[in-house]
C-alpha cells in the first residue's frame, strides 16, 4: 500500500478507535522512509528534499495517529505556522557528521 493511503487509513482507524482501551500506533518502517529513501536516491544533493520527505511523512502520520489527519494539502498549508515549519519550510544546510575509519 502506498504512503498517503496508509496513512488515510491509520487516520480512519484512530477516528473510530477514540473510545477503545489501548492506543494506536503506527510501524515506522517503509510507510515512512519510502518517499525519503527515493528522493535521496543515494545522492548527497538530495539529502535535504529527502529529510523535508520524511518530515512531512512524520507529520502526516503523527495526525493520522491523533485521527486529525485532513490531508496531504492541508499539510503543506499549514507547513509554516506549524513547530516543525523550521524542518519542512525552508531547507537548511543539513549538518555534517564527522567521518567514520572502517
Amino acid at each position: 500500500m502506498k504512503e498517503v493511503p496508509s496513512t488515510a487509513n491509520l487516520n480512519a482507524i484512530a477516528r473510530r478507535a477514540k473510545e477503545c482501551p489501548w492506543k494506536l500506533s503506527f510501524s515506522f518502517g517503509r510507510a515512512l522512509q519510502a518517499t525519503a529513501l527515493r528522493t535521496w536516491a543515494g545522492q548527497d544533493a538530495n539529502i535535504e528534499a529527502a529529510q523535508h520527505a520524511f518530515s512531512e511523512r512524520c507529520r502526516a502520520n503523527h495526525q493520522a495517529v491523533q485521527g486529525v489527519y485532513t490531508g496531504e494539502h492541508a499539510l503543506k498549508a499549514e507547513s509554516a505556522g506549524h513547530v516543525f515549519g523550521a524542518m519542512i519550510g525552508e531547507p537548511s544546510q543539513p549538518e555534517q557528521l564527522p567521518a567514520t575509519s572502517a
